[in-house]
C-alpha cells in the first residue's frame, strides 16, 4: 500500500508541467504552441530566455531529485526489499510523469531534465561524466537533443564499466535503470533522430527578446 502511494505521489510530482505553467504566468502564453512546441527545458529556453529556461532545467531536475530522496520515503516502513529498488521505481514514476503528463492530457516532454534529477540523486559521480559529455557534444554540435541521447547511453555503459572494470557493483537495480533510461530518452528524441539524420534538426540558439514565434 505504500509503495503504491510513493508511486502515484512521483507520478503526480513528475507530471508538474513546469515550462507551461511558467509560460503562461511570465509571458502569457502555451510553450507547446512556439519553438519545437515540447513542454521541456530546451524549448523553455529557446521561448523564454536563459533565466525561465535555467529556472525550468533546474525545477524538472528537483521533481527527480525529490522523488528519489524523499517520496521512496513513504515506502521505507513497509520495505521488505532493496530500498534501492524502491528509490528507483519513484524515480522511474516521476520520469513517465514528466513525459505523460496527466496535467498535458498525457503529452509531457522528453523527459532528459528530470530523468537527469534522478540519476544524480542514484550516481551523482556518473551524472557528473554524463554531464560533462552533454555540455562538450552541445558546444560542438549545438544539437541538445543529440547531446541528450549520448549522455543517456552512456549512463549503462558507464555502470558497466564500473562494475566490470572498476569493481565497485552499482547493484542489478541501479544498472537496469540506466539501461531503460537511456531507451526511454532514445525512444522520446525518436522525431529527432529523423530529423538529424535528415539534416534538418534545428540547432540550439537562445531567444533573448522579442515575441516568440513557431520554428518551422
Amino acid at each position: 500500500m505504500w509503495l503504491a502511494l510513493a508511486l502515484v505521489v512521483s507520478y503526480l510530482l513528475g507530471s508538474i508541467p513546469i515550462s507551461v505553467w511558467l509560460g503562461k504566468a511570465t509571458r502569457g502564453i502555451d510553450i507547446r504552441e512556439h519553438g519545437s512546441g515540447n513542454a521541456g527545458a530546451t524549448n523553455a529556453f529557446r521561448v523564454l530566455g536563459l533565466k525561465a529556461g535555467l529556472l525550468v532545467l533546474v525545477l524538472d531536475m528537483a521533481k527527480g531529485l525529490l522523488a528519489v530522496l524523499l517520496v521512496s520515503k513513504i515506502a521505507e516502513p513497509s520495505c521488505t526489499t532493496d530500498i534501492n529498488m524502491i528509490r528507483v521505481l519513484t524515480g522511474g514514476c516521476a520520469i513517465v510523469g514528466h513525459i505523460f503528463s496527466i496535467f498535458l492530457s498525457f503529452r509531457g516532454g522528453k523527459g532528459v531534465g528530470t530523468g537527469a534529477g534522478v540519476l544524480f540523486a542514484l550516481a551523482p559521480i556518473i551524472t557528473l561524466c554524463v554531464l560533462i559529455l552533454w555540455i562538450i557534444i552541445v558546444v560542438i554540435t549545438r544539437y541538445i537533443s543529440l547531446a541528450s541521447m549520448a549522455a543517456a547511453v552512456c549512463v549503462p555503459v558507464l555502470m558497466a564499466f564500473e562494475k566490470l572494470a572498476l569493481g565497485s557493483d552499482p547493484g542489478r537495480a541501479l544498472i537496469s535503470f540506466g539501461a531503460v533510461l537511456a531507451i526511454v530518452v532514445l525512444i522520446s528524441h525518436h522525431a529527432n533522430i529523423r530529423r538529424l539524420l535528415a539534416g534538418t534538426e534545428n540547432k540550439f540558439t537562445l531567444r533573448r527578446s522579442g515575441s516568440p514565434r513557431k520554428s518551422s
